[in-house]
């Protein structure tokens, strides 16, 4: 049976409502029950970021074999990254923002949380970022590639991650759900028109899981409160990725 976090944390959002994506994954579960599945959740709330806690996190995901977390806002890859992760790893983020915004005063949030995970990744990459307004926030350890990259000029894409992957380590592997265009999957707090869709994003997973070693993975950002709620095509998403993270996938889903 398979082990997977929930975490019930939207606290650093400025639009709430992504603490309700576990109960909506849950009730899915309970109805369809494709996989079986030994969900365990914690509330962020309680869980202040200090190195007492990054030890509780640390002991709980690997005394339970857990490779998966679903929350819940962004913000919570900074806490499962300082509580899991080991030199020389590489970080790889689906999303359509770029979540660092240097200098910044306030408290790590969902908008802010890659600054504080500098120092703990040799590279981070974001695939398929779309948010024009941030252009100025460079930095020599992150590498863009825009969701027109992913869709056609994916050789590019994969030869540029193949070399960091050499260099690298293991693989932490987050997925913020506002990556897939709105057209698509529009139950997120701050949507970004254009994107790529299921597809894409699916195919790219299977390539990074089949070139790198993924010690772990979150699904961020789902937000039932706001779209069409999409709680089935959430639940389908999740599932097809706990397939492709067992190698499970038949030759008719790939």
């Amino acid at each position: 049976m398979k082990n997977i976090l929930l975490i019930d944390y939207d606290a650093s959002s400025k639009i709430p409502g992504c603490r309700f994506a576990i109960q909506k994954f849950y009730e899915q579960h309970i109805m369809k029950g494709i996989l079986k599945l030994n969900l365990i959740t914690v509330k962020f709330n309680n869980l202040p970021n200090s190195e007492v806690n990054f030890r509780y996190m640390n002991e709980l995901i690997f005394n339970n074999d857990i490779s998966l977390a679903i929350g819940g806002d962004h913000s919570i890859t900074y806490t499962l990254s300082k509580s899991i992760m080991t030199n020389k790893s590489l970080l790889i983020i689906f999303d359509a923002h770029l979540d660092y915004f240097p200098n910044h005063t306030s408290e790590i949030c969902n908008w802010n949380f890659i600054e504080e995970l500098l120092d703990e990744y040799e590279y981070i990459i974001v695939l398929g970022y779309r948010n024009i307004y941030h252009e100025c926030a460079k930095h020599e350890k992150i590498y863009l590639f825009s969701s027109s990259d992913l869709e056609y000029n994916s050789r590019y894409v994969k030869e540029s991650i193949s070399k960091l992957i050499e260099r690298t380590n293991d693989i932490y592997l987050s997925v913020d759900m506002d990556v897939v265009s709105p057209a698509e999957f529009d139950s997120v707090s701050f949507p970004i028109i254009g994107g790529i869709n299921f597809t894409c994003l699916l195919y790219f997973i299977e390539w990074i899981f089949s070139v790198g070693q993924i010690l772990f993975c979150d699904i961020v950002e789902y937000n039932p409160l706001v779209g069409g709620d999409n709680a089935i095509m959430f639940y389908q998403f999740v599932t097809r990725l706990l397939k492709i993270q067992e190698g499970n996938l038949k030759d008719d889903e790939k």
